[in-house]
C-alpha cells in the first residue's frame, strides 16, 4: 500500500511511499532509497548493459574503459543535494543546468 503521490514519471510508477516516518521513492512496488537500488532496479531490465558512474570521477578521469556490453550510463551526482543544503530556495533553478 502506497501514501503519498505518484508522478508522471517513469511510465507512471513514480511514487512516494510511506516507510514509517519517511517517504521513500519507489517504482512500482521496488523502494529506491540509494543509487544501488537505482541501478540493481535498472539491471533488473536491461541486464548488463547498464554501468553507474559519479559525475566526479567522469569529468576527472580520460580514456574511461567501459564494459562491452554497456549501453546505459547512469551518473549520479550529489549536486542538487549539496545545493539544497547550503541555499534551498535557489537549487531548484540549477537543476536544469546539471
Amino acid at each position: 500500500m502506497w501514501y503519498g503521490f505518484s508522478y508522471a514519471a517513469a511510465d507512471g510508477k513514480l511514487m512516494l511511499i510511506r516507510d514509517a516516518d519517511d517517504l521513500v521513492p519507489s517504482l512500482g512496488s521496488v523502494k529506491i532509497k540509494t543509487p544501488a537500488d537505482r541501478l540493481q532496479y535498472m539491471t533488473g531490465i536491461y541486464g548488463d548493459r547498464c554501468y553507474m558512474i559519479d559525475l566526479n570521477e567522469l569529468l576527472k578521469k580520460k580514456n574511461i574503459k567501459f564494459p562491452p556490453p554497456m549501453q546505459l550510463l547512469i551518473v549520479k551526482t550529489t549536486i542538487i543535494d549539496d545545493m539544497g543544503e547550503i541555499i534551498p530556495g535557489e537549487a531548484p533553478k540549477f537543476i536544469r543546468h546539471l
